[in-house]
C-alpha cells in the first residue's frame, strides 16, 4: 500500500518581512539605496553529475566556486570554473565575466539593460564557444501587474 506524503525543508509561507526584502533585491533598488559593493562567493556540489544531460555509468561529482563582485554604478565581475572527479584533467572550465547594468526611472515604470561578456578557459583544447557577448533588458510597472 503507498502512502502519498509531502515534506518541506523550510516554512511554506515566508513572512511579509522576507517578502519585502526579496521584492527589493528583484524588483528595486537596493543597491541605489544603500550604496553598497558587494563581493559574494558561492560553492556549489552535485554527487551525481550528468555528461551532455545524460545519466551514464560513471559515478563522479563536481563542484563549482565562484566570487562575484558588484558595484553600484552598475559594474559587476565573476569568475568561476568546475571540477569533475573522473575527468582528466579534473578542473574543466574557467569563466571570466564582466558587464554593466543601469536603469532608467519614470514615474511610472522601471526600465532596466544590461550588457556582459564571457571568455571561457577550457583545460583541453576545444570547439566550443569561448566568447560571449549578452545584451538584454526588462520592464517593471510602478504597480508590479506587468514586468
Amino acid at each position: 500500500m503507498l502512502i502519498p506524503y509531502t515534506s518541506f525543508s523550510q516554512e511554506n509561507k515566508l513572512s511579509e518581512e522576507a517578502e519585502e526584502i526579496i521584492d527589493e533585491l528583484f524588483y528595486g533598488d537596493l543597491l541605489e539605496k544603500t550604496n553598497t559593493n558587494f563581493i559574494y562567493s558561492s560553492l556549489n556540489y552535485n554527487s551525481n553529475t550528468f555528461f551532455s544531460g545524460r545519466e551514464t555509468s560513471v559515478d563522479q561529482f563536481n563542484f563549482s566556486p565562484q566570487i562575484t563582485y558588484l558595484n553600484t554604478k552598475g559594474f559587476f565581475a565573476t569568475l568561476t570554473g568546475i571540477y569533475l572527479s573522473e575527468v582528466i584533467p579534473s578542473w574543466d572550465l574557467t569563466a571570466l565575466s564582466m558587464g554593466y547594468y543601469f536603469s532608467i526611472k519614470t514615474l511610472s515604470e522601471k526600465i532596466n539593460f544590461n550588457t556582459s561578456y564571457s571568455r571561457y578557459f577550457y583545460s583541453e583544447n576545444s570547439e566550443n564557444f569561448v566568447n560571449s557577448l549578452v545584451l538584454g533588458g526588462s520592464y517593471f510597472s510602478n504597480d508590479e501587474n506587468f514586468f
